[in-house]
């Protein structure tokens, strides 16, 4: 069979396939019921038949026998008179008397002269007793015979047979009209027909089981010379037959009437051709009424169809043809319409929100419109938005962090540089206090006192000096640690920039997922992962020269190191000065010595004193730098727009 792709061609074909097999099986219905009610009212019908018909056999059988007896009881010559005028008025084939030999005592010439080899003859010595004998074929003629026996005194003196035509019984078959060519016949116990309308059957002593052999046959035979009064169905002949039977009173037989079934089922035929002839109308008329009916369900499930297919390429933005003839197809039209504008109103949201995450503005509220398995995408988008809002939030302080060090380096830097700068200007005005000494080494113990109170004035410099470069390297552990936090911050920030990298890679993952619908997400999501790539690749510049001033700051904090074991020497030096002031005026020479050592000693501060100043000038540009970056940060990071989060 061709495939079948066209709905309405479908629905058509298993309409009108349900339609047909339910006239059929109606049809099926009808007729079984129609045959099995011909069948049940005509085996019915029979069975009464047989019954009234062997009675009426019985009725003849009986005024014959009533006959006989009459005759009978006639005695001597009164008998033979009777006899004779009995003849010309009853048609007997031939009347006679016979001894109880069997043989002819008078009576017709046409009477056998014995009769001692009949069968009734038998019958009738046994039962002393009318007997009436089966019909037979003699001389040309079917006749029966019925025979009375004469008695005197209880004693039995001979036997009056009477020979009948067969037309006795063939008047009562003959009328036994059973449609067109039923009919019926007589049989004895043996099965022999003894009575038909065939009178060859009889002539030939045709037997029943002989002629329709079959076992189902059989048992119903069986059940007619079992002498019972019944109906049936047998096959006579190749042709199914209703069967009534019923024994005949008076006698050892049985009479079968039967009818072929086929000349009944025309009622039947008739019922069954007008039954399929209404199917037929009946099929036509749902055919008419169910082909406008499917095309309309057809066009209304196809601009549905063509639709769904539409919106499963992407095309949320196409209105949907709306059914109203059809109430299934209307409510589907309506689903339909209602479905492709609560999604085309997702993604109106999903845009707008992407959007405005994709400008920076992560502040945005998400809408809370979205209902059902939907609300799962509302919870990423707040996730999400959390997410970078917490992020850019920890940012932001972190920046501000970091600006706030990076200006408290860049203090230290400049307090450390005007330190040197003090240093170097107060080794020079040493210098120059120490050349004063040299020329007055010579002077009086007033220029010694004067020597001295400088060299007390040098002390308390030096101690001052001392206490600002210890201050100095106070400050510069400060900045270290400082700078170490700024570090631990960028580190931090690093893994932020991670975490929103990973975040970014699922949210591409769950854009994938969501197909079409989710492509502006993967924008977003990518958007976001060059932003983490950015931010960690600034994170990383900016750890490279926090690094660089860690490096720098520790080898400051050395420098530092050696300039206050400078200071505390020079400390211990002036106090030496003081001591050598004291003792000048033992000797001259000595203090030559100390002027000299210390004039070398100076010329050594000077040097380390030009290092301090030339690494807190390096010192002073790194922190500036390092304050002008963390600017840059914290103008980047306020540019995106943030809620006011919790940290």
């Amino acid at each position: 069979m061709k495939r079948i792709h066209n709905l309405q061609h479908k629905i058509i074909f298993y309409v009108m396939s349900v339609s047909i097999l339910v006239a059929v099986v109606i049809t099926v219905i009808m007729s079984v019921s129609n045959i099995r009610s011909i069948n049940t009212v005509l085996l019915d019908n029979l069975q009464i038949t047989a019954r009234i018909a062997s009675q009426n056999i019985g009725s003849n059988l009986h005024l014959l026998t009533e006959r006989m007896y009459n005759l009978s009881i006639q005695s001597g010559p009164a008998r033979q008179a009777a006899l004779e005028e009995a003849k010309l008025q009853i048609e007997f084939v031939w009347l006679a008397a016979y001894d109880p030999s069997g043989q002819k005592s008078y009576g017709d010439e046409a009477a056998p002269d014995s009769i001692s080899g009949e069968p009734y003859y038998a019958s009738l010595a046994q039962t002393g007793n009318i007997v009436i004998g089966e019909p037979c074929y003699e001389n040309g003629i079917l006749q029966l015979c019925v025979g009375v026996p004469l008695k005197s005194n209880d004693e039995i003196l001979g036997y009056l047979i009477g020979s009948y035509k067969y037309d006795l019984l063939n008047d009562v078959l003959s009328m036994l009209i059973i449609g067109d060519t039923g009919s019926a016949c007589i049989l004895n116990g043996s099965g022999d027909i003894i009575g038909d309308r065939n009178l060859q059957n009889i002539i030939g002593k045709k037997n029943i089981y002989n002629l329709y052999p079959s076992s189902k046959n059989h048992e119903v035979f069986g059940k007619v010379l079992g002498f019972q009064t019944s109906s049936g169905l047998v096959t006579l002949g190749h042709v199914r037959n209703y069967v009534g039977y019923a024994p005949v009173p008076g006698t050892n037989w049985a009479l079968m009437v039967y009818a072929p079934q086929i000349e009944f089922m025309g009622s039947a035929i008739s019922s069954l051709l007008l039954c399929i002839l209404l199917a037929v109308l009946t099929l036509a008329g749902a055919a008419v009424v169910i082909t406008p009916v499917s095309k309309r369900i057809s066009d209304s499930l196809g601009l549905a169809t063509k639709r769904l297919q539409a919106l499963a390429e992407g095309n949320l933005t196409e209105e949907v043809a709306l059914c109203d003839n059809i109430e299934e197809t209307e409510i589907l039209t309506n689903a339909l319409s209602k479905t492709i504008k609560s999604l085309n109103g997702y993604r109106k949201k999903i845009q707008s929100c992407l959007g405005a995450l994709s400008a920076g503005d992560y502040g945005i509220e998400i809408p809370d419109s979205f209902y059902g398995d939907f609300s799962s995408i509302r919870d990423s988008l707040c996730n999400i938005t959390d997410s970078l809002n917490q992020t850019m939030a920890r940012m932001n302080q972190s920046s501000v962090e970091v600006n706030q060090n990076a200006n408290e380096v860049s203090g230290y830097a400049s307090r450390l540089l005007e330190g040197a700068q003090a240093q170097a200007d107060l080794l020079v005005l040493l210098t120059e206090s120490l050349e004063a000494i040299t020329r007055s080494i010579e002077k009086n113990r007033g220029d010694a006192l004067q020597i001295q109170e400088c060299s007390q004035d040098a002390n308390q410099k030096t101690a001052m000096g001392n206490s600002f470069m210890q201050n100095m390297l106070d400050s510069m552990t400060q900045i270290h640690s400082a700078v170490e936090e700024i570090s631990q911050i960028s580190q931090m920030i690093e893994g932020i920039s991670n975490q929103t990298n990973l975040l970014a890679l699922n949210a591409s993952i769950e854009a994938a997922r969501a197909g079409e619908a989710g492509r502006g997400f993967a924008v977003v999501a990518a958007q976001i992962g060059q932003l983490s790539g950015q931010t960690s690749k600034a994170l990383q510049q900016s750890s490279d020269i926090i690094q660089h001033s860690v490096n720098i700051i520790g080898q400051a904090l050395e420098t530092a190191g050696h300039t206050a074991e400078a200071f505390r020497q020079i400390q211990e030096v002036t106090g030496q000065y003081n001591e050598i002031s004291l003792k000048l005026s033992e000797t001259v020479q000595e203090q030559n010595a100390v002027v000299s050592r210390v004039a070398e000693e100076l010329s050594s501060l000077d040097e380390i004193a030009l290092d301090n100043r030339n690494l807190a000038d390096e010192t002073h540009k790194i922190a500036s730098k390092s304050l002008a970056q963390s600017e840059s940060l914290k103008d980047y990071v306020t540019r995106f727009k943030v809620r006011e989060v919790l940290l």
